[in-house]
């Protein structure tokens, strides 16, 4: 080990190696932690994180505090193999324990948990973390609060911040922004990035204390300089927006950019529409689709929609309805209703693929039970057109109603001619009338002229010849075809 280690130092200070060597072989608990932190830090050694956990090993069991929470702080992230040039011969003879370390929650959890109950502040901190994140065992927030606070006392900035973090959910109670904006004060003052952003957002918001977009851009700008991106996003919308600053379009989209490039969605998806846009930039649809779709495969629902509907039309990549379906799909699949109702209109045109109504109906009737009206109005369409599948007024009635409820005038127009006619539901020419009524004054031409039907009592109940040729004339004007068949037809039974 002497020889090895003596190679690794490359010949430097040997007696202080042979003596510290000697200590920790002999169980010397703080030689063993020294060795541990040479290895792993690589000063004065090439980094070795295999030999570091074992000397760490060593003097965590001997209860050093120290060593115990660099075995957990080891653990929890795991190691790289560092960089080197060395050939296999050369590695294997020099790192014969291997040169990385797996990532093992468990192990950080149970060093941690050693370390913090011997008063580090770093471990109860970190202890916190993996409590309050479920890491390595079961999530525990009280339990979480009460290490956070242990090493908060002690002025650790990281426990300060998850302090505020519990404090502004409801992990631990209702949610307390006073007590949370108060903790991240603290956290900020250390100079912790996170803990500016967090109370910038509070600022931003107003949760907690008095709503101050200059206090939010100023504590964002500070987390945004630490390489913070959702405070980069913050300060790209700032800039964006003319909030708190002057409007800088350029300054905008380099802050959207950075934090963009650190994998934040929401920031690809302001790129992706500052830039399809072109408010202040030349506009680019190409560029604007690849953020759209960087977005997209980091699971953003929107970017998915809105990259499927890019590719549905062709703008700023190749139209291609297959590639269309697939972000739609990956949409539905996160239960985004409009998504799942959109796979069946490609399904039902054979739009990406064969034809397949029975995906088509499907897909509506499983947005339908979710609340989506256009999918509703189409199952309504599909049961009284006996459209691949048996025709059935009751059924479409039924649909019919539940969208005109949401709305939907189009649905609202089936709804009374069922109720006008007593289609799939029992005649009642009132109750028609209120709903032929809304859809009529909201510009729907067949509305009008349903209307016109009624008041002609062509469906029975008495006439009122002067407000069916209101109605039905109105309905011509609209544009309906059949209102003027209809009203020609009266206009010669009318007595002179």
């Amino acid at each position: 080990m002497l020889g090895r280690l003596r190679t690794l130092l490359g010949g430097k200070q040997p007696d202080q190696i042979e003596a510290l060597l000697q200590a920790a072989k002999s169980g010397d608990a703080e030689a063993q932690a020294r060795l541990g932190a040479a290895l792993e830090t690589g000063e004065g050694v090439l980094r070795n994180p295999v030999d570091a956990v074992a000397w760490y090993r060593r003097a965590a069991e001997q209860g050093h505090a120290e060593a115990q929470y660099s075995l957990a702080r080891i653990h929890l992230r795991g190691c790289e193999e560092p960089d080197h040039d060395l050939s296999p011969e050369t590695v294997a003879l020099l790192y014969p324990n291997g040169l990385s370390i797996d990532r093992d929650p468990a192990e950080a959890r149970r060093w941690a948990l050693a370390a913090a109950e011997q008063g580090a502040a770093a471990a109860q901190s970190l202890l916190g973390g993996l409590l309050a994140g479920g890491q390595g065992g079961d999530t525990d927030y009280a339990e979480a609060r009460r290490w956070y606070e242990a090493a908060a006392k002690s002025g650790d900035p990281e426990a300060q911040l998850g302090l505020g973090i519990l404090a502004s959910g409801d992990y631990v109670g209702k949610p307390d922004h006073a007590a949370a904006a108060a903790w991240f004060e603290k956290a900020a003052a250390l100079g912790n990035a996170l803990a500016c952003f967090y109370l910038g957002s509070l600022y931003h918001q107003g949760l907690g204390v008095e709503a101050d977009d200059h206090r939010a851009a100023e504590l964002a700008g500070r987390a945004a300089e630490a390489g913070v991106p959702g405070a980069q996003r913050m300060i790209g919308w700032f800039a964006l927006t003319g909030r708190a600053m002057p409007q800088d379009l350029f300054k905008a989209e380099s802050w959207l950019r950075k934090a963009a490039l650190q994998g934040d969605a929401e920031a690809m998806v302001m790129l992706g529409s500052l830039h399809s846009r072109g408010e202040g930039v030349r506009p680019n649809l190409v560029e604007a689709a690849g953020w759209y779709r960087a977005a997209a495969e980091l699971g953003h629902v929107g970017a998915q929609k809105v990259i499927a509907q890019m590719y549905l039309t062709g703008a700023g990549v190749p139209k291609d309805a297959r590639s269309a379906a697939h972000w739609y799909k990956k949409a539905a699949e996160q239960g985004d209703v409009g998504a799942l109702y959109n796979v069946g209109m490609l399904d039902s045109l054979g739009a990406a693929g064969p034809r397949d109504p029975d995906s088509a109906l499907a897909r509506y009737r499983e947005a339908a039970d979710k609340g989506h009206a256009e999918a509703q109005f189409q199952l309504c369409v599909a049961y009284a057109l006996g459209d691949d599948v048996e025709r059935d007024y009751v059924q479409s009635a039924y649909w019919a109603r539940l969208a005109a409820e949401q709305g939907h005038k189009g649905a609202g127009v089936n709804y009374g001619r069922y109720l006008m006619q007593g289609d799939g539901v029992e005649k009642d020419h009132q109750t028609a009338l209120l709903w032929l009524t809304d859809a009529a004054e909201a510009g729907m031409a067949q509305a009008m002229t349903a209307i016109g039907e009624l008041h002609a009592g062509l469906w029975g109940g008495e006439p009122h010849p002067e407000l069916a040729m209101l109605w039905l004339t109105r309905a011509v004007e609209a544009g309906d075809s059949r209102a003027a068949e209809i009203l020609a037809g009266l206009s010669v039974e009318t007595p002179k």
